[in-house]
């Protein structure tokens, strides 16, 4: 029967949804067509405005991937190993004849097929489809060569297992990404997580979706790099603790030296880490997936511990809470995100504005799958000033964002398969410009003061001495002028009758005691006990007066 409550909501949830679900089958909205080849589209925000270019389709079968670059090309990387090269100065691309090393999805798919029942069996092939991925490629320069390393799910035929690799391919120094050949042989394994797991008993089979796997250069000349590798949803709730298992390297932050294979942990208690990134400060900094809500910025320090799946500020998926975690909600006990997305935003990767856009510069670009945006944000000593939401004219996934310093750019990967330029328009330069101009007129009128100690010495003269037309001489035009000289009409007969010019000592004299110096000046006293600070004022408008 009809109750109070069921009638309440029928009214404000269900006629609503229906009565929409009813406007859109009739009056069906024209999907907007994907961007053409070189055809630029407008990104508005807050500020002003980026033009997005597509520069090309890539078929891939499935998500995933990422971007790598030198400082003349791109190499773009899809999830089911698709490689493809961008030249940046002609913007052509090709397929260059490079062999990844082989993730044996086929032989995963075998060993799908002999669980039982058949549903179960269907379930696990579909999973491995989807999942089993190329996850990151990395592409830097050290003294002696050029390395590109992969980072990839993989399957183990003989022992019938799921890891996670990374493998290096190593070619003279300057080597054109275009013109590598290589085969699946030529690549070395450098690293393979210490775990080799089966498909799993219940809930998601095989978990890649949840692999991370992203990598970053940490020191170049000693071949240190970063791996934020993921749980593989192994969390402690339907199955192993990995996250928070110092013996196993999944759910870690890991440091990882691709000449001789040694590791170190470098963090743990992760999830599903989409980005990581070293600063121009050193600083190291990852995004990574909350569950239901909680998407972390997580600045990463050695040795620390950031809790997962112990605590948690999403919940479980579907209406119930996250059962390790004491208080619904909270990140308690452990390192805390430096910042954190609720609802979620689905990060992707993240990367640091330089030499892209003249107001962005070391700014944090967080990248979303599925709010179709970029997050901007301002980090002053560790804390997120403001971030800024920046929503892209296209309806897709951005998977990877990257800046290219040399060709002033920000490029997009999309799981659509799209490669977007961003580049500032026009208006952003114009103002840098404008500003300068600006900047220099106020700095010669004396309405800033470019040394903040000057700055603050010399605040309490500036609320007479400001510049405008009724107000005494301006700071710069005091140190060698004439006493009660200039166009001020309003001196008091005191200083008018002092003569000679303000030299270091007079005006000394004149700060320290005004009515000695003047008897009947109308100037206030400032309370400048000391010749000290007196001092102080005079080396600050000696430095105006330059």
């Amino acid at each position: 029967p009809f109750t109070l409550r069921s009638i309440r909501f029928f009214r404000e949830e269900v006629g609503p949804a229906m009565a929409a679900a009813r406007e859109r089958k009739c009056n069906p909205v024209e999907p907007k067509p994907p961007a053409q080849v070189g055809d630029p589209e407008k990104i508005t925000t807050n500020m002003f405005d980026l033009n997005l270019t597509k520069i090309l389709t890539v078929p891939r079968t499935k998500h995933g991937g990422a971007l790598g670059s030198t400082d003349s090309e791109l190499i773009l990387l899809a999830g089911d190993g698709l490689l493809r090269t961008l030249d940046l100065s002609t913007m052509k691309s090709r397929e260059p004849e490079i062999e990844l090393p082989q993730n044996h999805q086929q032989e995963a798919l075998i060993a799908a097929q002999k669980i039982e029942p058949l549903s179960v069996s269907k379930a696990a092939a579909k999973q491995v489809k989807d999942r089993l991925r190329y996850d990151d490629i990395l592409v830097f320069d050290d003294a002696r060569e050029r390395h590109l390393i992969l980072s990839y799910s993989h399957f183990a035929p003989r022992e019938g297992c799921f890891t996670h690799r990374l493998s290096k391919l190593s070619v003279p120094k300057q080597t054109q990404l275009a013109r590598i050949k290589a085969s699946a042989a030529d690549w070395a394994l450098v690293f393979e997580a210490n775990q080799c797991f089966g498909f799993r008993s219940n809930g998601n089979l095989f978990s890649g979706h949840q692999s991370g796997g992203r990598i970053e250069v940490l020191n170049a000349e000693a071949g240190d790099i970063l791996l934020a590798l993921g749980d593989y949803e192994f969390d402690g709730y339907a199955a192993a603790n990995y996250p928070q298992d110092n013996s196993i390297d999944y759910g870690k932050v890991l440091k990882i030296n691709i000449r001789d294979g040694a590791k170190e942990i470098v963090s743990l208690g992760h999830r599903n880490p989409q980005g990581i990134k070293v600063d121009a400060q050193g600083r190291i900094w990852s995004v990574e997936h909350g569950p239901r809500g909680g998407d972390e910025l997580n600045r990463i320090s050695w040795g620390a511990n950031y809790g997962w799946p112990f605590v948690s500020l999403g919940l479980a998926y579907g209406p119930t809470p996250w059962p390790p975690n004491p208080k619904q909600g909270r990140h308690e006990k452990y390192r805390r995100p430096t910042f954190a997305w609720v609802p979620s935003i689905g990060v992707s990767n993240i990367d640091q504005s330089v030499n892209f856009h003249p107001f962005w510069e070391d700014d944090l670009l967080v990248f979303s799958l599925n709010g179709f945006r970029i997050e901007r944000l301002r980090i002053d000593a560790d804390r997120v000033v403001f971030s800024e939401r920046i929503d892209l004219p296209v309806e897709e996934r951005v998977r990877y964002g990257m800046t290219h310093a040399s060709t002033k750019s920000l490029y997009l990967w999309t799981d659509s398969g799209r490669l977007y330029q961003v580049k500032p328009a026009q208006q952003a330069w114009d103002l840098v410009e404008k500003s300068r101009s600006q900047h220099a007129k106020y700095a010669k009128e004396d309405m800033i003061e470019f040394d903040a100690s000057s700055s603050y010495t010399l605040a309490p003269c500036r609320d007479c001495h400001h510049g405008g037309r009724a107000s005494p001489p301006r700071l710069p035009e005091i140190l060698g002028n004439k006493i009660a000289g200039g166009d001020y009409s309003r001196y008091s007969s005191a200083l008018k009758k002092q003569r000679g010019v303000w030299s270091e000592q007079n005006l000394k004299d004149y700060l320290v005691n005004p009515q000695k110096f003047a008897p009947g000046t109308s100037m206030p006293d400032q309370r400048i006990d000391s010749d000290l600070e007196a001092e102080a004022i005079i080396a600050a408008l000696k430095k105006l007066s330059r």
